[in-house]
């Protein structure tokens, strides 16, 4: 496992085992190796500005599986895009890794952006595995 942490999240907050552990709740999968994992006590830095991206649909059990991919699939208007960083740390290693959240359709003033999580998020989040703290008062939409 390879964590990346923003760069503006001091040092003494970069914590690999809440980001594996606690934090898993908020995780979304954005490409095949790769999620976002957010803090959810961030919630009000602007650099989390990706937690207003929701699923367009949801998905609780493996026989749904189809019609929950071809929803979320009609819905969707937006994805999440990996950006290569070139800035490195003292050792060599990558420092930042960035996503771009792009519009996939035209997407209308008031519309809520939209991107497809992955039946994998929906299965873990059904089992229990995992629960995003506060996702009421984040204003998360009912699928």
């Amino acid at each position: 496992v390879t964590c990346f942490f923003s760069k503006h999240i001091p040092d003494k907050e970069r914590n690999l085992q809440r980001a594996l552990t606690e934090w898993r709740g908020c995780e979304v999968p954005c490409h095949a190796t790769m999620s976002i994992v957010g803090d959810p006590g961030r919630r009000g830095d602007m650099a989390y500005v990706a937690h207003v991206a929701n699923d367009g649909a949801s998905c609780d059990s493996e026989e749904g599986v189809e019609e929950y991919e071809r929803v979320s699939a009609e819905r969707e208007n937006a994805e999440l895009m990996p950006l290569k960083v070139e800035e490195k740390d003292h050792k060599g290693n990558q420092m930042v890794l960035h996503f771009a959240l792009v519009a996939a359709k035209a997407i209308k003033a008031g519309e809520e952006v939209l991107v497809t999580y992955g039946f994998r998020y929906w299965e873990l989040k059904a089992k229990g595995l995992f629960h995003c703290p506060q996702d009421a008062k984040a204003g998360k939409a009912s699928k």
